[in-house]
């Protein structure tokens, strides 16, 4: 018996990949997770204080409650807490490559990185460094793996029908 189950790096820096860079139907995908998201907050219009009166209450809190209610906003936000929890460099290419999708010599420029070999060892700690952060903050926020998976597990892809 091992006391760590091995994890194919592999096919965890695949999924990865995946769930930023597809969009495929009937999977979940970041792509998925941002548009549902983005849904809620036109839904809500997060209104501001509208009534003018100095000292009155600041937001909604039934619109907070709404918005903190739906899984997909709890995973948008999650998402976004686990890349700024990363070190540098893993937080700038998680940000950069997998949410803004800038080209790989950009994210290199702006890291100041030469060679391909210094890239590809600093984007898979990124990948592993998200997926350890990501399953904590999951667990926090009460995220299923039918919305962002557990990249560790064999077939973590979550099609969207099982939601």
């Amino acid at each position: 018996m091992e006391l760590f189950e091995k994890v194919d790096e592999k096919r965890v820096i695949r999924e990865v990949r995946a769930f930023f860079f597809h969009d495929g139907l009937g999977e979940v995908t970041y792509a998925k997770i941002e548009r549902e998201a983005n849904i809620m907050l036109g839904l809500t219009g997060l209104s501001g204080d509208v009534t003018g009166i100095r000292g009155s209450a600041k937001g909604n809190s039934a619109e907070e409650r709404l918005l903190n209610a739906d899984e997909y906003y709890r995973a948008y936000n999650g998402i976004k807490i686990a890349i700024k929890s990363c070190h540098y460099p893993s937080d700038v290419i998680l940000d950069k490559r997998y949410l803004k999708h800038w080209v790989i010599s950009k994210v290199m420029a702006e890291l100041n990185l030469s060679g391909n070999a210094s890239y590809s060892s600093a984007d898979h700690r990124a990948i592993f460094e998200f997926v350890e952060v990501i399953a904590k903050i999951k667990s926090m926020l009460n995220i299923s793996d039918q919305v962002i998976p557990d990249f560790t597990q064999q077939k973590s892809r979550a099609k969207v029908g099982q939601i």
